[in-house]
């Protein structure tokens, strides 16, 4: 089965792995801020902070599948 990394050189998979763990790094830095803000009483509607952390969290997951997919691509490159 081919995929999007075929074409890709095991540098440029080990380039995009990094940038997908630090996107997924900052996801969650800005998650753990907007949480932050709401429990220090900063004047942030609940609804705006469930709607922007439930983005968050699906961004975050989507990174963390594509992380995912990235490692069994090197793994698979090594056997």
């Amino acid at each position: 089965m081919e995929t999007a990394y075929d074409s890709m050189s095991d540098f440029e998979l080990e380039i995009l792995l990094a940038n997908t763990q630090r996107r997924h790094d900052d996801k969650e830095d800005e998650r753990n801020l907007i949480l932050e803000q709401s429990q220090f009483g900063q004047h942030i509607s609940s609804k705006y902070i469930r709607s922007h952390c439930e983005r968050i969290e699906r961004e975050i997951e989507s990174l963390k599948s594509a992380a995912e997919e990235i490692e069994k691509e090197m793994e698979n490159r090594k056997n």
